[in-house]
């Protein structure tokens, strides 16, 4: 029998960005957002927006369920981020993809702006000239 595993792995996507996370279960996805902080600072160069300064300066979003047979019901919601709600609680499966936006200068949050990067995208089936 394999032998369980209690760590998740979280890619966090932000817009052309993306960072990993790899949590216990018994994480809080208040202290994912905390531990986001700091991962996301050094990509300011890279997005539009000032990184947060705290936790509450972001908020995270996952795929949402399509439910079977329901029309527009694709696209992505709000996840539950209170100080009692864990990895395990929510019941995410081992890689779990979530989104980030962050609290503009206006006060205001807006839904993510991402890029999920195609992993069959690019020049890799190019064969390089000979010189």
């Amino acid at each position: 029998m394999p032998k369980r595993t209690e760590i998740h792995h979280i890619t966090v996507h932000l817009y052309h960005s993306s960072v990993l996370l790899s949590v216990p279960e018994s994480t809080s996805v208040a202290a994912i957002r905390a531990q986001l902080v700091p991962a996301i600072a050094p990509l300011a160069p890279h997005i539009p927006i000032a990184p947060p300064a705290t936790a509450d300066d972001l908020q995270l979003w996952e795929d949402r369920e399509a439910v079977e047979g329901a029309e527009g019901d694709q696209g992505i919601r709000l996840v539950d981020s209170t100080d009692k709600t864990t990895v395990l609680k929510m019941g995410w499966p081992r890689w779990k993809r979530l989104f980030v936006s962050i609290r503009g200068p206006d006060g205001t949050f807006s839904q993510p702006e991402y890029t999920i990067p195609d992993p069959t995208d690019g020049d890799d089936d190019e064969v390089p000239a000979e010189l």
